[in-house]
């Protein structure tokens, strides 16, 4: 029998915001339901003077005390947010501790846990910050400042962990460049959430949501500030030759969307929802045609498989993205979507083909589906994951 462990995830990011967030929160889910003691350490959705601990079946997710702003807490870098994990975290002690990221408030709380040299501590790298990936496609001073300081702090994840998870071939290979052996390093997709995400009738999450059940729906979920200007531009194109199309933006009000609705005069046509619980997502992407999803082929892209693939999937809508890295690769392989050239004119007319074709749109969701249950559903990551810490030791 598998003795039961003690493990502590670890992410910069706010709880139940962030990529990180969702990696670590729905593998941690998965862990506790096999039996094991997990604990998650983020940072507090808001400012407060006192630590918290909620638990969910067994299940912890753990937030330390913080009087920054938000923006201070959600970047990693505040030293208030930092002192109150590190509070947070004296008195406790785990088996395993996997550190979801690169940034101090993720690492640095280590140090207040009692020093055990049987203690195994892992990362998982699930974006590229460092120079030749995000640091690219920040400003001049970015790249010299924050962009050196994450490419630094990305190369030293080598010098404090036994092993470390990767989300893309990218990632894996550089892993492998900065010290790790091949069987200290773990591949593994973003996940999908097959259980709270399912396929759901269109017209009646239209309904819900006030949509007209007729019109054709192109969503993106948690538009980010690398991937809002191409959505924006397929989206644009998409109305010079469909008047009815809708574009659902769900993450929040963009100022960049709505002027470009206004500019390009379809303001009637932008439908934006704020930051949905990653649990609730299912009845918003059930009311989706296509998923759109651009992916550049750039550097950071090639350190991405972003969480809103594996959600489009689990519910059972296609997606049209790039043929870009491990995403493309395995949308192509999975026949779960269509691959596109990244100008926003082919990428508008890709959509604009799948939205005339409902029988294709049908067959990729499903497809999609079938994917997400077999190859990306959590618990599934969660048990390679956890037979993984077993080699480690």
């Amino acid at each position: 029998m598998t003795p039961t462990l003690r493990i502590l995830l670890v992410t910069s990011d706010l709880s139940g915001r962030g990529a990180n967030f969702i990696r670590a929160w729905n593998l941690g889910r998965a862990m506790a339901e096999t039996g094991h003691a997990v604990t998650l350490l983020a940072g507090p959705p808001s400012m407060t003077l006192r630590p918290r601990r909620t638990r969910f079946a067994g299940f912890d997710l753990l937030c330390g005390a913080a009087l920054e702003p938000r923006r201070f807490r959600r970047s990693g870098w505040g030293p208030a947010d930092l002192a109150g994990r590190w509070a947070a975290l004296r008195r406790l002690d785990f088996d395993i501790v996997h550190v979801f990221g690169h940034r101090p408030a993720a690492w640095l709380p280590l140090e207040a846990l009692p020093g055990r040299p049987d203690r195994l501590v892992a990362a998982d790298w699930a974006d590229w910050y460092g120079v030749g990936g995000i640091a690219e496609q920040r400003g001049r001073i970015g790249r010299l400042t924050v962009g050196r300081l994450d490419d630094w702090l990305e190369r030293r994840m080598a010098r404090w962990a036994a092993g470390m998870t990767v989300i893309t071939r990218r990632l894996e290979a550089m892993a492998l460049e900065r010290g790790f052996g091949s069987t200290k390093v773990l591949r593994l997709t973003a996940g999908a959430d097959t259980r709270s995400i399912v396929p759901l009738p269109k017209a009646e999450a239209r309904a819900r949501l006030g949509l007209d059940p007729e019109r054709p729906v192109v969503m993106n979920c948690g538009l980010t500030r690398w991937d809002r200007i191409t959505v924006l531009q397929v989206f644009s194109e998409i109305t010079l030759q469909d008047s009815r199309a809708l574009l659902l933006l769900v993450g929040g009000q963009s100022k960049d969307a709505e002027r470009s609705a206004r500019l390009g005069g379809w303001q009637d046509r932008l439908v934006q929802l704020p930051h949905v619980a990653h649990d609730r997502l299912g009845p918003i992407l059930a009311a989706a045609d296509v998923v759109l999803l651009p992916l550049p082929n750039v550097g950071m892209n090639l350190g991405r498989f972003p969480n809103q693939a594996g959600d489009a999937m689990a519910a059972g809508r296609a997606i049209v993205t790039n043929p870009t890295g491990d995403l493309g690769d395995f949308v192509r392989e999975m026949d779960a979507g269509v691959l596109a050239d990244e100008k926003p004119v082919e990428m508008a007319q890709a959509v604009l083909a799948l939205l005339r074709d409902e029988a294709r749109v049908r067959e990729l969701g499903e497809h999609g589906r079938r994917t997400a249950i077999e190859r990306m559903a959590w618990p599934l990551l969660a048990s390679r994951v956890l037979a993984w810490y077993q080699d480690l030791k």
